[in-house]
């Protein structure tokens, strides 16, 4: 079997790997609707959330004061209950494709690259990625990423310099020897700012052969 190899990746040393849209399948307007049912108006993105959507996924809020404050909000307060807002936030994950799955395990076996999730992303959505894909048929992150980045954890979101200049810190990843994959071109122009070469798939795309051969 041919082993896997970038397409433009002359120097490239490490891939750093967004999550939304790049792996996961996202449903935000799922995730709208059932917070408009328990009398929230949240205004969801695929890239970069906003207000207190943003404090959760930067780590300045836990769940539980995310529901919190959440639920003062509500139209509804009866019907804003904790359980109902954890599953309206979460329900905005809805699959990561097998393939995508295979795709990278097989990456990560080769060892040609150095291979990094790096993801705006909440604690709870972390730990749905890993029930639902990454801890699955007894695999764990390590058998995908020699490290992952998430924006909980680095307390800054992309296209934020700090997330990258943290990614990089953490990684010991050198910018002009790294490829990123991400679905916003706001986080591909500061990736790109930094030396970084890119690629933005489209939504539910395969984009593996836009940007591998094998």
């Amino acid at each position: 079997m041919e082993s896997i190899e970038l397409i433009n990746g002359r120097g490239i040393k490490n891939i750093f790997v967004d999550f939304g849209v790049v792996l996961v399948n996202l449903a935000v307007e799922k995730s709208e609707k059932m917070f408009s049912e328990i009398g929230i108006d949240a205004k969801l993105d695929g890239h970069r959330q906003s207000g207190i959507f943003l404090d959760i996924d930067t780590g300045l809020l836990d769940e539980k004061k995310f529901a919190e404050e959440l639920s003062k909000t509500s139209s509804k307060p009866e019907k804003a209950t904790y359980e109902k807002i954890f599953a309206a936030h979460i329900a905005i994950h809805d699959s990561i494709p097998k393939y995508k799955l295979d795709f990278l395990a097989r990456l990560k076996r080769e060892g040609k690259y150095k291979l990094f999730g790096a993801s705006n992303m909440s604690k709870e959505g972390w730990n749905w990625c890993k029930a639902n894909g990454f801890c699955l048929n007894g695999r764990s992150p390590k058998d995908f990423f020699d490290d992952v980045f998430i924006s909980f954890d680095l307390k800054a979101a992309k296209p934020d310099l700090k997330f990258f200049e943290e990614a990089v810190a953490r990684s010991g990843a050198d910018p002009k020897e790294s490829f990123l994959i991400d679905d916003s071109d706001n986080n591909c122009k500061a990736a790109q700012s930094m030396g970084f070469r890119t690629h933005s798939p489209l939504p539910r795309q395969n984009w593996l052969r836009d940007v591998f051969k094998f």
